[in-house]
């Protein structure tokens, strides 16, 4: 009986290594697992700067909607979507604070009741954006929500319409133009 050489025996391996990540690739190439839809929790639909803008979010970017104390806070991007490494798309952060009770209108939000963290990345620009309660004494800053529904709770229905929003650059940001945000719809539930 004649042995293998060890010439012979290293094509051998190589030969069944490369049948092997072939084998592999044609699995994965040839996968039928169906895709799981991405469903957000929440979503944003509204003009950004005199642009029509979707935050659906998607599976690797998913946004989110959850209750921390009584804050609920919101994270929602948009389909393209990525912050590495050169940010892509456009996202939102949204915290919304309950109302003092004294609070004439019961069912509008205003500055003095959300943070605000806007990014829109376009054309190789990243323009960020940001509102905060103390923003509310500025005279170029103003927010305006209302509230449909907002059920502070885990399952809770979340509906904020008619939203207008104004606000500056953060500084250092390459933003060319103040934030306007017009006809925002913000619709979803809490985590």
């Amino acid at each position: 009986m004649q042995s293998i050489s060890g010439t012979t025996r290293k094509i051998l391996h190589a030969g069944l290594r490369i049948g092997a990540m072939a084998l592999l690739a044609g699995c994965s190439v040839f996968d039928h697992t169906p895709q799981i839809p991405y469903v957000p929790p929440v979503t944003f639909t509204g003009m950004i700067n005199d642009s029509l803008i979707e935050l659906r979010g998607h599976q690797l970017q998913p946004n989110v909607c959850v209750l921390s104390h009584d804050t609920v806070k919101m994270f929602m991007c948009s389909r393209d979507y990525s912050p590495d490494p050169i940010p892509t798309g456009c996202y939102m952060r949204l915290y919304v604070m309950p109302l003092p009770p004294d609070t004439p209108a019961q069912n509008i939000l205003s500055v003095r009741n959300i943070i605000l963290h806007c990014e829109l990345a376009f054309n190789g620009m990243n323009q960020s954006y940001q509102i905060i309660p103390a923003d509310s004494l500025r005279f170029n800053v103003s927010a305006r929500l209302e509230i449909g529904s907002l059920e502070r709770a885990h399952g809770g229905s979340i509906a904020l319409n008619h939203i207008e929003i104004n606000g500056l650059p953060v500084p250092g940001s390459n933003a060319p133009e103040n934030l306007v945000i017009r006809e925002g719809t913000i619709e979803g539930s809490i985590q």
